[in-house]
């Protein structure tokens, strides 16, 4: 009978649910008023006002001072969000000085699907929604959970309240509040519950304490959102800068408790915090910037915004990878391709800029500047491969120094497998060399023992004295015939009782096959952090387990012909008595 938790398909449900309303939000045809209001500290004032014709503004103008103590609460609510077609409100307007009444009509308004401006939401929207709904339903957890409702925070809360303008007044006024306090502010408070119980919920007390806090700053932050909600139904940029404030240190909380978790995690664990805290970077700084210029005095273009909204796709991307991915690529080693492709497009662009100002500075003929521009473009095609090899193994020796020089001694111990000479240093060179230069917690190297009919552990580091046997029929052993290539014991649920557990229990199987005939196999732990080789370090234990292969057929055909050459000494020796 499954463990998870029952909650995760009902969530994944009602988070598809709020992505049809998101899509249906964006291309119905809904109806809004036609202005915008604002408040810089002296009252309601016209803000902006769309352009439509005059019978659904009543005349009102940008700049008009509005008097809304008339107004009921849902009243004031549907200037902002919408009503029902022909719903009608008279405004006491203050225009050029005088007070007069104004009665303005919503008008039906859908966003054409050629505007570009509303893409960038929807498609962080339908992504983050999507990667958070299949996270929910297949590794169902309060963390995930909370992740699915974080994701619909990018929902725009005023056009998604609008949906809901059929409702009457005295319903609506309550479903407007409630949707606004928990689309507009509260979903960033949920990533403080996500950071400190990903991937799992802490044991340690230290741990258990940052969940504490993250839950009673959740019911802390709920409360502030519905009084920002139920006194705010109007934008006030004060309260938006407040608003704003608290954001930030929300999201710097979050990455304080994303960095304290993943200190004290170990193994798989940390490396999917690591690529959890990457996506929260990204995400948080998109997040921070773009707030920052939406609320600056001087509008940043559309294609800016929407270049930072599509930037907090990496969180929901990181944690889909992290959590659905069983095994997980080094977050070094995503960083070290990042870093190679910045400088080596770096170099191209200041190259060519720099080719393209010389030409026009030194070469006056139209031409000729664009010949030379040409021939500088097509030489640095030419030479894109060799520059990416050499910043790549620049950076590698820099800023990965540990992993190159451990990479380097295992690639020496596959090419010094060439000059085996003995049985015994191939056995050193998969066990106790190996395990050196990676770093392994534990090896373990299993040969064909045909008398006995099993595969024995020959040679081990890392294991109990007591040296193991398994059966040739065992699932790892038919598993290795069958692969023929390393693979992750974990992934076919193999667990065999001779094993040990523990720090040192093997997570990787690498084969030692000669054209098909299996000689035995290798097991290796994982590395001294408790976290496994990653997908490189994979492919470099299969060469390793090749070149052992091809050493141990040379030293068996070597040790046949020293054979053969005996007997064939041997029968000399004797025919030669036998002819005195």
């Amino acid at each position: 009978m499954s463990r998870k938790p029952a909650f995760g398909f009902p969530v994944a449900a009602l988070s598809l649910v709020v992505l049809a309303l998101g899509w249906a939000m964006v291309f119905l045809p809904l109806a809004t008023f036609p202005f915008t209001l604002g408040d810089a500290g002296h009252g309601a004032y016209v803000a902006r006002v769309r352009e439509v014709p005059a019978t659904y503004t009543g005349g009102i103008v940008a700049g008009d001072r509005v008097d809304l103590s008339r107004l009921s609460y849902a009243q004031r609510w549907r200037l902002q969000t919408g009503g029902p077609p022909g719903y009608a409100v008279t405004l006491r307007v203050r225009h050029d000085g005088v007070w007069s009444d104004r009665v303005v009509v919503p008008y039906v308004n859908a966003i054409p699907i050629g505007d570009l401006r509303s893409w960038p939401g929807l498609v962080v929207l339908t992504v983050g929604v999507l990667f958070s709904a299949v996270v929910a339903a297949r590794r169902p957890s309060v963390a995930t959970a909370a992740f699915a409702f974080y994701t619909w925070g990018v929902l725009p809360s005023f056009r998604f309240i609008a949906l809901f303008a059929w409702l009457p007044d005295a319903v609506y006024g309550v479903v407007a509040t409630l949707l606004e306090a928990f689309l507009a502010s509260f979903p960033v408070l949920l990533l403080l519950v996500f950071v400190t119980r990903f991937p799992a919920e802490p044991s340690s007390p230290s741990g258990r304490l940052r969940m504490r806090f993250a839950d009673a700053s959740l019911f802390g932050g709920a409360a502030i959102c519905l009084v920002f909600a139920v006194f705010e139904p109007v934008r006030h940029h004060t309260w938006a800068n407040i608003s704003d404030l608290l954001g930030i240190v929300i999201i710097v909380i979050g990455g304080v408790l994303a960095a304290l978790q993943y200190r004290d995690a170990s193994g798989e664990d940390r490396r999917r915090i690591g690529w959890v805290l990457v996506g929260y970077g990204v995400t948080m700084a998109s997040f921070v910037v773009l707030n920052a210029l939406i609320t600056a005095p001087k509008l940043v273009s559309s294609e800016v915004q929407g270049a930072l909204v599509i930037a907090q796709i990496a969180l929901p991307l990181a944690l889909a990878y992290a959590i659905l991915r069983h095994r997980v690529l080094d977050v070094g080693f995503a960083i070290n391709r990042t870093v190679v492709y910045a400088v080596v497009t770096t170099v191209v662009v200041v190259a060519v800029s720099l080719v393209d100002w010389l030409a026009g500075k030194l070469i006056g003929e139209t031409r000729l500047a664009l010949a030379a521009e040409a021939a500088v473009t097509i030489a640095i095609g030419v030479a894109l491969n060799a520059m990416h090899e050499r910043v790549g193994r620049f950076v590698e020796r820099v800023l990965f120094r540990a992993r190159h020089i451990a990479e380097r001694r295992l690639r020496n111990g596959i090419g010094s497998l060439a000059f085996a000479a003995t049985d015994a240093a191939i056995e050193r060179a998969l066990t106790n060399e190996a395990s050196a230069a990676l770093g392994l917690r534990s090896s373990a190297l299993f040969r064909l023992d045909e008398q006995a009919g099993n595969f024995r552990c020959v040679r081990a580091t890392g294991w109990p004295e007591d040296l193991a046997t398994i059966d040739q029929d065992a699932l790892l052993v038919r598993t290795v015939r069958l692969r023929e290539r390393p693979f992750f014991l974990a992934d076919f649920a193999i667990s065999e009782s001779a094993l040990p557990t523990g720090p040192a229990a093997p997570v990787i199987a690498v084969p030692v096959a000669d054209r098909h005939a299996l000689l035995g196999f290798i097991l290796y732990g994982p590395l001294s952090d408790g976290t496994a080789p990653d997908p490189d370090l994979v492919d470099l234990l299969g060469e390793l387990g090749a070149a052992a292969a091809a050493a141990s057929a040379y030293v068996e055909g070597r040790a046949a012909r020293a054979r053969l050459a005996d007997i064939e000494n041997l029968l000399a020796r004797g025919a030669s008595i036998a002819s005195t």
